[in-house]
């Protein structure tokens, strides 16, 4: 956006009626004004239009107006030239500056650098929404405020003030994954959740308030996108659907479907999980190789180099090889929690139990 204003191009920002309904919107706007240096326009007085009320911002009426089209006459006016003005379309009828301004800049031939800029933040259902979709890229740059939160910002959140506490990293990878974009909800499971994973839905719910909403419709697409597809904007608009880590996701509390969650935790599970597994893995091999033939150990590394934690296993019983019993314990648990996360299925808490005592968590 603020490469945008640099290079003399206006900007349409397009953001979900409930940032706007619930006051969020405001933090957005001091960011894009901090950013750009917006001229932030105020709605217009009784008996001024928008032009006048862009103009008031740098002179009086008589200095700029010339004939009976302001907008025309406010374009050629130096004294808006390469300075950007943030307006939003719940205080102002953006439907002229969002179909004219294109053609009045190129009318006017003012240098891209100085370009009068307009920032619009704005909401669907105040505008045309045809507009949105084939606006002048030549003079203005549209952004939809959608995947904007990714997984940094949701681990940077909970890493932050008082749940900087929690050094539970497992607990904080399955908080990320099912909170996604929102961070209220977040900071709810993250001061109201045991950890537990079968008392997580529970959670989710108080959160919800036991409110049922109707499922946003499937997706349409699973590729990456810089904004949402038609059929998924008014989801959008509610907050049921948004674009997180990639994925097009709805909020969990707005579908209750156990095995949707289920694939959350499975998710947050296996990024935190898989890596100390195989670091045990390595661990037990080690162990192994000291206490089994070499005849052992190449049937149960086969063609390869690596003993994987089943084959291992099956040879305690097929070969007799005998491990200390700690080391034999460690090894059956670690093998059936990789079983079940290699399977899809996320750990239940009585197993996630017995192999924090043998992971580096």
């Amino acid at each position: 956006m603020s490469q945008d204003v640099s290079a003399g191009r206006s900007v349409v920002v397009v953001v979900p009626a409930h940032v706007v309904d619930d006051g969020s919107v405001r933090a957005l706007v001091e960011a894009i004004e901090r950013s750009t240096g917006a001229y932030d326009c105020p709605p217009p007085d009784e008996g001024t239009d928008l032009p006048g009320a862009v103009a008031r911002l740098f002179g009086p009426p008589e200095a700029w107006r010339h004939s009976a089209d302001p907008w025309r006459d406010l374009v050629r006016w130096p004294a808006w030239h390469g300075q950007p003005v943030l307006l939003r379309s719940w205080e102002h009828d953006l439907s002229v500056p969002l179909r004219r301004l294109p053609a009045l800049l190129q009318e006017a031939g003012v240098a891209e650098s100085e370009r009068p800029v307009l920032i619009m933040v704005v909401c669907r259902r105040d505008v045309d929404e045809r507009r949105l979709d084939h606006v002048d890229a030549l003079t203005t740059g549209v952004h939809w405020w959608w995947g904007v939160l990714d997984r940094l910002d949701t681990e940077a959140f909970l890493a932050g003030g008082e749940r900087r506490t929690d050094r539970d990293v497992l607990r904080r990878s399955v908080l990320a994954e099912v909170s996604a974009w929102s961070l209220e909800l977040a900071a709810h499971l993250s001061s109201g959740w045991n950890g537990r994973v079968d008392q997580l839905h529970a959670a989710i719910q108080d959160f919800a308030g036991g409110e049922p909403v109707p499922a946003p419709p499937p997706a349409a697409t699973a590729k990456r996108s810089s904004f949402p597809v038609a059929a998924d904007r008014d989801a959008w608009d509610a907050g049921q659907v948004e674009q997180w880590d990639g994925r097009r996701r709805t909020v969990p509390w707005q579908v209750d479907d156990r095995r949707s969650l289920d694939t959350l935790v499975w998710r947050a599970q296996n990024r935190v999980l898989m890596p100390r597994v195989d670091e045990a893995r390595a661990e037990l091999e080690a162990c192994f190789r000291r206490r089994a033939s070499q005849s052992v150990v190449a049937e149960v590394s086969g063609r390869g180099d690596v003993l994987e934690l089943g084959p291992m296993r099956w040879a305690l019983g097929a070969f007799g090889v005998r491990l200390e019993p700690e080391d034999a314990r460690r090894l059956r648990v670690l093998c059936e929690l990789r079983n079940r996360l290699a399977h899809g299925s996320p750990a239940d808490d009585a197993l996630i139990a017995s192999a924090r005592p043998h992971l580096h968590t």
